[in-house]
C-alpha cells in the first residue's frame, strides 16, 4: 500500500472511532498505532495534560514507550515536557 493510501486509511480508521458510544482511549490507541506505521518509528505514545496540568499517558504501542513517558514525567525532561 502506498503512503497516500495508508494515510487515508488511518484517517478513516480514526473517524470510525467517533460514534455515539465514543471511547477516547480507543481513539488514542488507534492514533499511536497509526503514527507508528505512518512515521516508520519503533514505538509511539500519547501524553496529555488534564485541567490541572497533570500529565498522563493515555496510549502506547509498547510497554517500553509507556515507560519512557513515565520517566519523562518523573524527571520533567524530554520531548513531551516541551
Amino acid at each position: 500500500m502506498n503512503r497516500e493510501r495508508e494515510l487515508a486509511k488511518a484517517f478513516v480508521d480514526l473517524s470510525d472511532t467517533y460514534a455515539p458510544d465514543f471511547d477516547p482511549l480507543r481513539l488514542f490507541h488507534q492514533l499511536v498505532h497509526s503514527c507508528r506505521g505512518l512515521l516508520n518509528v519503533d514505538a509511539a505514545a500519547v501524553m496529555v495534560a488534564d485541567a490541572r496540568g497533570t500529565l498522563k499517558t493515555l496510549a502506547a504501542t509498547e510497554d517500553g514507550a509507556a515507560f519512557i513517558e513515565l520517566m519523562q514525567m518523573q524527571t520533567g525532561h524530554g520531548p513531551c515536557m516541551d
